[in-house]
């Protein structure tokens, strides 16, 4: 993944970009065509905040921390194709960002509505649902995030759900057949193995039959050694045959899609349609219909039907003619802001009991009317409640949840999970005297103790505090139910569990009718997954390619790119926000050049659309512009897209797995339905996946009030005192922050230990897909192993020396062996034996270089285990240092091995060190190195290590 342009490197950096430049390496020395390349993803609040904070402009900003930051990676070591760079920021970029949005626009993908949206009170942007977690708090900033309603662009992508989720299934589908062919193999492995096994026992002499069991096994180890290599290879064929060719997404790990699959949250449901008049609409108004989404079965007849105050029914009542609709939206209004203040209110302060207002009657048929009340606090949803046996008291475990009301004909973004909410039947109950009546509830008394025993079984959200964080899970559209807590009744565990399984017996029964008969007026296909919401109210970034006509509605923008013009201020105007009037972005106040435009539909009098869209939205189809950067007609040119499709190593973290990663697979189905991507495009963008664990540094807090130690020396001095043994101090391994103090300055250790002994010890520490904990002191133990490698290249240097071989690889003088006629019958004896036994010693020197480099081969290209690789290469070092019976050029073929293997981890070393093994030895090596084309180094022919084919993994 491309990073943002922060101005330095940090350990995720280092750690990233090593493990990518690792495998780029290692292809190239495979004979591969290799695309290895880097841009930036320029856009975004962090430079703009940083830019409004030191009074420059974003794009100056932007451009200075990317020089820094390509110069850093080139520190590093890394090998990227610097030619193919972009950069988010860049008008010959977005054009493309801005030219897919049309697109979209144009087949109905986007489209702009009001809704109500998270905003992020210090930052001052809406955020999408995915960047709120399920407490409701802002993914960058860390504060609670507010409500608020705003008009806004969304993508639908719910629309290619279907196919998001095909491709997962095809990938879960072939792994559980690939597991049960791997589960036959192996009962015949196990087989065959106890037939060794027997056979060696069969064949061991009876003139020791108390060691003839020892013999068995040692025989049938090395029978099943011996088998090993064939039976993998007839497994290896059998699978091809079998499975035949593997789906694009079968390289990604298993946890990304599992996440993926839930985020979608594909589901088929019972529905019913209701009606709702509307009070002071007056006689003969249209009624409005919902689809209800049935949850669980309603004890009876239900009492009302709750609803947030932005749900579309709440938001058709505020648009109603005269008085009846400017009450509405007063009072819609005012619940707005009182959830907006629940949801800032810090998490367990008691507040105000959440209010509510009826904003008409909701017809279900039979001649049975109830009351259709907002209640503030609810997200986009509704809540239908039931009630009693003849109008008895219903009580908390037979209140449950009936149904979840959407919007027919506009676009809801949340439903809540679960129970019903006390708080909020409570909230009705106080505002409409015949909602309590219906609940049975004729003193409030009554109807508090009825709302205690819901919240008992329910939510938890049993008070008015919870009424923020409620909404919140229930805004998200991501909240689940809670799970009993410990100490609870048994009695109501065992009646939730009891409807949880009516529920999920309900929704089964209603899958299986859509898969039998397909969809029905009683049932629909839902989805977890919300609507994206792109639009920002910010400065640095795309801006929303649309222009707004009062006669046509919003139009695309012609002449693309629409560029940021220049503006006085970067302070979003929320000061009228704050008292519940509209959000303005930064580019409401461009120049009216900018602003006023041509309709290019009519003609007329037009102005263009101010709002930016989410960096998402940039970084979802970037991988697809490096193959032809410069493709001046489309995104991306489908020629090139079609040669290097899909990526074959992708490498990010997993903390993207429902955001990037699922946009990213958006964009890329609709790219190729668009034909961008070539005749027969892939399925999936990359067909490989590495999710790379974070690196942890090591935290210190106080014990007694857990306050964290950032000072250097009071970290000195709390890890001195923890391993004196006293206590105070309480230490733990956390992701890396400068507000921790556990952070690594990456720019400091390339300065004080060099690129390659980083690279190495990210490399070395864990596996790539787990967290890594650093530790300096770890350093050194790299750093000895790099100088034991210098000791042997320099000891095999004066070897060449000392044997006559030179640059030119002169030939090699006799050895002692060959002169034996000139002396006795037992110095000719001695010189063979030594003879042979060197030769038995370049064998085994041989094999070992020969089983390292299959090892390594498999972690670079099969597992990316690469901390094995290092190991195994760490390995191989003592067994050719130790080698003193072998002969010195097997030693230097060993060790001209050992340098092209660790190449692609410590390029530099790699580098000097190889080219002084091939100077010394020259042709007499194997392989018989190439000189590369001289380069600055007066005339001399330079040996590049990297340009040397990859040891060959047998002996």
């Amino acid at each position: 993944m491309f990073p943002y342009p922060s101005g330095s490197l940090h350990a995720g950096h280092l750690r990233v970009y090593t493990i990518s430049d690792c495998a780029a390496r290692f292809q190239r020395m495979r004979g591969r065509a290799v695309l290895h390349p880097i841009g930036w993803d320029a856009f975004g609040l962090p430079a703009e905040n940083a830019a409004r904070e030191r009074g420059v402009d974003p794009a100056t900003w932007t451009a200075k921390n990317t020089d820094a930051m390509r110069a850093a990676l080139r520190r590093l070591g890394t090998s990227f194709d610097w030619s193919r760079e972009v950069a988010t920021c860049d008008p010959a970029y977005f054009r493309w960002t801005q030219d897919l949005f049309q697109r979209m626009l144009r087949v109905g993908l986007v489209y702009q509505a009001e809704a109500e949206v998270w905003w992020d009170p210090v930052d001052k942007t809406v955020l999408a649902n995915e960047q709120v977690d399920e407490d409701g708090i802002a993914w960058r900033s860390g504060v609670p995030a507010e409500r608020r309603l705003l008009k806004q662009w969304f993508v639908r992508t719910p629309a290619l759900a279907d196919r998001l989720l095909a491709d997962i299934s095809a990938v879960e589908e072939y792994n559980r057949r690939r597991k049960r062919l791997h589960a036959d193999w192996w009962a015949r492995a196990t087989e065959q193995a106890r037939a060794l096994n027997a056979s060696a026992r069969d064949s061991a002499p009876d003139s020791a039959p108390d060691s003839s069991a020892s013999a068995g096994r040692k025989n049938g180890r090395q029978a099943r050694a011996a088998a090993a290599p064939a039976l993998f290879a007839a497994i290896a064929e059998q699978e091809a045959d079998a499975l035949g060719p593997a789906p694009e997404l079968a390289g990604w790990p298993s946890d990304v899609l599992a996440m993926q699959r839930e985020w979608i949250g594909r589901r088929v449901v019972p529905t019913v349609t209701v009606t709702a008049s509307l009070a002071g609409a007056g006689a003969g108004a249209e009624p409005v219909s919902f689809d209800a989404a049935r949850r669980a079965a309603a004890p009876s007849a239900p009492a009302a039907v709750l609803v947030g105050p932005s749900h579309p029914v709440a938001l058709k009542a505020s648009a109603l003619p005269g008085d009846a609709g400017a009450a509405h939206s007063a009072e819609l209004a005012r619940l707005r802001r009182e959830a907006a203040a629940a949801t800032a209110a810090p998490r367990g302060a008691a507040g105000p009991e959440a209010s509510a207002h009826r904003i008409g009657d909701v017809d279900l048929g039979g001649g049975l009317t109830v009351p259709l009340v907002a209640v503030a606090g609810l997200a986009n949803s509704a809540l239908r409640l039931g009630r009693g046996e003849d109008g008895a008291p219903a009580d908390g475990r037979t209140a449950e949840l009936a149904e979840l009301v959407t919007g027919r004909d506009a676009g809801c973004t949340a439903e809540p999970e679960g129970g019903e909410l006390a708080w909020a039947v409570r909230a009705a109950a106080k505002a409409c005297p015949d909602v309590a009546e219906r609940l049975g509830w004729w003193r409030q008394a009554a109807a508090e103790a009825a709302a205690a025993a819901m919240s008992d079984v329910l939510s938890g959200h049993g008070s008015a505090a919870g009424a923020g964080s409620a909404a919140g899970a229930g805004a998200t559209g991501q909240g689940k139910q809670q799970p009993l807590e410990e100490g609870e009744g048994v009695e109501e565990g065992e009646e939730a569990a009891v409807q949880r399984a009516m529920i999920a017996a309900e929704d089964a029964a209603a899958a299986a009718q859509w898969a039998e008969h397909g969809p029905t007026e009683r049932h629909r296909e839902a989805f977890a997954m919300r609507d994206w919401l792109v639009s920002r109210q910010r400065f640095w970034g795309t801006p929303v390619p649309v222009v707004h006509c009062a006669a046509c509605g919003p139009q695309p923008a012609p002449q693309l790119p629409v560029e940021l013009p220049p503006i006085g201020s970067l302070v979003p105007e929320d000061e009228a926000a704050a008292a519940g009037g509209a959000i303005l972005s930064p580019l409401s106040r461009a120049p009216e050049w900018w602003q006023a435009c041509d309709c290019p539909k009519c003609g007329g009098a037009a102005r263009r659309d101010v709002d930016t869209l989410d960096t998402f939205v940039d970084s979802s189809w970037y991988f697809h512009r490096y193959p032809d950067p410069a493709h001046a007609e489309a995104p991306c040119s489908p020629e090139a897209a079609g040669a290097w499709s899909p990526v074959d190593l992708y490498v990010g973290g997993v903390e993207h797995a429902t955001t990037h990663l699922l946009y990213a697979r958006f964009f890329h189905a609709f790219m190729a339905d668009e034909g961008l991507l070539g005749p027969d495009p892939p399925a999936g963008f990359a067909s490989r996946l590495l999710t790379q664990g974070m690196v942890l540094g090591r935290v210190w807090k106080d014990a007694a009030s857990k306050r964290v130690v950032t000072d250097a020396a009071e970290r000195a001095r709390a890890e001195a005192e923890a391993a004196a043994g006293e206590g105070g101090w309480v230490s733990a391994w956390e992701k890396m922050s400068k507000s921790k103090g556990n952070g690594v300055d990456a720019e400091a250790l390339l300065d004080q230990e060099g690129a390659d002994v980083a690279r190495l010890q990210v490399l070395f520490l864990a596996p790539p897909h787990k967290s890594i904990k650093w530790e300096e002191g770890r350093l050194a133990g790299v750093r000895r192993w790099l100088a034991r490698l210098a000791d042997a290249v320099a000891a095999s240097e004066q070897e060449a020396q000392a044997d006559g071989r030179g640059r030119a690889g002169a030939p090699q003088p006799p050895l002692a062996g060959d002169r034996a006629g000139d002396e006795d019958s037992s110095a000719a004896a001695s010189a063979a034996e030594a003879a042979a036994a060197c030769a038995q010693a370049d064998a085994a020197l041989a094999a070992a270089v020969a089983a390292s480099a299959a090892s390594v081969t498999t972690c670079m290209s099969d597992t990316l285990a690469f901390n094995v690789a290092v190991a195994e290469l760490m390995k191989l070092t003592k067994t050719v240092t130790a080698a003193e019976g072998a002969s010195p050029l097997a030693r230097a073929s060993a060790l001209d091995s050992l340098l092209k293997m660790l190449a692609p981890a410590a390029p530099h070393a790699a580098a000097e060190l190889w080219h002084r093994l091939a100077t010394a030895w020259g042709q007499s090596l194997p392989g018989a190195p190439t000189p590369s084309p001289a380069s600055g180094i007066d005339g001399v022919a330079y040996f590049d290590v990297h340009a040397q084919p990859w040891p060959a993994p047998t002996a």
